[in-house]
């Protein structure tokens, strides 16, 4: 896509370059960009623990595409530098990363486009599978109370919470918002502590997943399973607000309900 808009729309003055040389720019710069994304790959052997997907943030795609820019304006702007010495388009950086970003800015977004578009897909296909399983029809609720759980070592700021009545815990900064059910309705309890705390004192439960880095599920409360592009979206109750599954964390909670659920 670079090489068709460079070398067929000559933007950015590119015409003014003399002689057959302005035919070569598009796919110069063409295989600058292609060598910038082949060189990914060494960044995913040296760092492979960076890039997966339990690990990836808004934040790191920012980073990763920030990086992508500019190494390719950077390369860019050397070859120009050597092949067209004379020419004022590459006497400065700044103007190559503008033309950089104009010209790239599509061929991202259709990639980004293509991406979300078969996460989606795929996770509404798979939510639709993963329903199935948890609640088959004709199913009978015959979940007995079950044993109680261990929030807290300080027993007079919670009371005794049974396994089939807990909902799910949301992290919000040093404290913890745990849902519960008391006599059917969802309750909900602050506490001082970790997400990671509560998911060592939990784990001995199966049934319990930390499913997102802000939120430990009962899988047997789950009432229905959405996708989106960015994982799954649980409903707990319908008054409450809905659970995320993260992207990088779709395997696990698939295969926690299978162990849960098997299918028949």
């Amino acid at each position: 896509m670079v090489t068709f808009i460079l070398s067929f729309l000559q933007p950015f003055e590119l015409d003014e370059i003399q002689g057959t040389m302005r035919f070569w720019v598009g796919p110069a710069f063409g295989a600058v960009t292609l060598a910038v994304m082949l060189s990914s790959f060494v960044w995913f052997a040296i760092f492979p623990q960076f890039f997966t997907e339990q690990a990836w943030t808004l934040g790191r795609e920012f980073l990763w595409t920030s990086y992508h820019f500019l190494a390719i304006a950077a390369g860019n702007y050397l070859l120009g530098r050597t092949l067209f010495p004379g020419s004022g388009i590459f006497a400065g950086f700044g103007p190559i990363l503008l033309v950089t970003i104009v010209v790239g800015l599509l061929p991202y977004l259709l990639i980004t486009y293509i991406s979300h578009t078969h996460h989606l897909k795929r996770n509404l296909h798979s939510a639709l599978a993963l329903n199935q399983q948890l609640h088959p029809a004709e199913e009978t609720d015959t979940h007995t109370p079950g044993p109680l759980l261990n929030f807290t070592d300080e027993e007079d700021l919670l009371p005794p919470i049974a396994l089939h009545d807990f909902l799910f815990i949301e992290a919000e900064g040093n404290y913890l918002n745990l849902w519960v059910l008391q006599n059917g309705t969802p309750t909900d309890y602050r506490l001082r502590g970790t997400l990671k705390e509560q998911e060592t004192r939990l784990a001995d439960h199966p049934q319990l997943l930390r499913c997102h880095r802000a939120y430990l599920v009962n899988l047997d409360q789950i009432e229905e399973v959405s996708g989106n592009s960015a994982g799954y979206r649980l409903t707990i109750r319908p008054e409450l607000p809905e659970v995320p599954v993260s992207r990088g964390q779709v395997p696990t909670f698939k295969a926690a309900v299978e162990h849960l659920h098997p299918s028949l």
